[in-house]
């Protein structure tokens, strides 16, 4: 059976993908067959199998082995195992493999082996900029994806604002094991997980657009939808849902237009707070101050930012911080760390906003 799929990939190896593309994908799919479908060959070839399809991966097989997957599901073994080896972040998945992935996470609950795919493949996306500095996926395949994971969460494992009491430090230490946590609370943590590494906000795809949008801030604008025309956002928001706060702030108006930032942006991120998502805060700031920077002092007066640097600045004030300065004086906090961190990478991101020095 060796000789008979190296034979196969010799063959779709050696042509040319443009005139004999319907060849190499039979040959493909024949692989993809003996080494995960039938039964009686599967359990000798599903390793040779895996490094052939890895190797032989273009666009149009991603697609065409995700359709197969879908169609055949419960005779397929070891699905997650191929995928892990193909080279995911080079695909650029058309709409009809992106509806495969969307009914998975959608539709099977966070224990099914579909819905554990699903996330294996979405996590193994490019989902950051090419060598050119744009983005290597469409910026709305990121937003849909937002939805996606909201709608999912909100699904199997909603959240309200203050239920899960647990601070941002206790956070951090639990995500380094993950072997404890139970199935709903790794799939919780993969859904925040998945929304930071995605490019929503004007202000997080590539320099280019970061210029664009602070040398002409109300173009933009104009294709940036209003919180209340996202539906399931907007009824997240107003559950107190956490995630739908910081994608609402991340794809609304309520994180881009400064009016709309002092009015309502700020108060969300407050909201956050309150459930502990310092982290998430920080990174909307970090994304949205330097809208400010043709009017500093908008920002400067503004009473809702000034209440909402005062809860980050005392944040680390608690019982485990006071023993840990007995110890080691004047320590600095998680919190304040990542404060700090944010305020050197804009400092050090100067010529990205446009200017000529810090």
């Amino acid at each position: 059976m060796y000789y008979l799929l190296q034979t196969f990939f010799e063959m779709a190896n050696e042509r040319n993908r443009s005139k004999d593309g319907s060849l190499v994908k039979a040959i493909c799919l024949h692989i993809f067959h003996i080494g995960y479908i039938h039964q009686s060959t599967r359990e000798i070839c599903y390793k040779t199998a895996r490094d052939m399809l890895a190797n032989l991966m273009d666009e149009d097989l991603f697609s065409c082995l995700l359709v197969q997957l879908k169609m055949r599901y419960g005779e397929v073994d070891q699905a997650a195992y191929l995928f892990k080896a193909l080279p995911l972040e080079n695909w650029h998945p058309s709409m009809d493999s992106f509806e495969v992935l969307s009914n998975w996470l959608l539709h099977f609950d966070y224990q099914s082996s579909e819905s554990h795919l699903a996330r294996l493949i979405i996590s193994h996306l490019n989902w950051g900029l090419d060598c050119e500095g744009r983005l290597f996926l469409p910026h709305n395949i990121h937003v849909r994806m937002a939805h996606l994971v909201n709608e999912s969460l909100n699904k199997y494992a909603p959240e309200v604002i203050g239920a899960s009491g647990i601070s941002e430090s206790v956070r951090q230490v639990s995500s380094l094991i993950d072997s404890t946590q139970s199935s709903r609370e790794q799939f919780t943590n993969w859904c925040w997980r998945m929304v930071s590494v995605l490019r929503l906000h004007l202000m997080d795809q590539g320099v280019e657009s970061v210029k664009r949008t602070l040398q002409h801030p109300t173009e933009p604008l104009l294709f940036i939808p209003e919180l209340e025309r996202m539906e399931l956002i907007f009824q997240g928001v107003n559950e107190n849902r956490p995630l739908a706060l910081y994608v609402g702030m991340l794809v609304s108006l309520h994180g881009h237009s400064i009016p709309l930032i002092c009015q309502h942006g700020f108060n969300l991120l407050q909201q956050l707070l309150l459930d502990h998502r310092h982290a998430a805060t920080i990174r909307c700031l970090e994304l949205i101050v330097p809208l400010f920077l043709e009017t500093p002092e908008t920002l400067a007066n503004c009473e809702s930012f000034q209440r909402l640097m005062t809860t980050l600045l005392n944040a680390d004030r608690t019982y485990l911080k006071l023993a840990k300065d007995m110890v080691y004086a004047n320590s600095i906090g998680p919190i304040l760390e990542l404060l700090d961190n944010m305020l050197h990478h804009q400092i050090i991101s100067y010529t990205n906003y446009g200017l000529c020095s810090p």
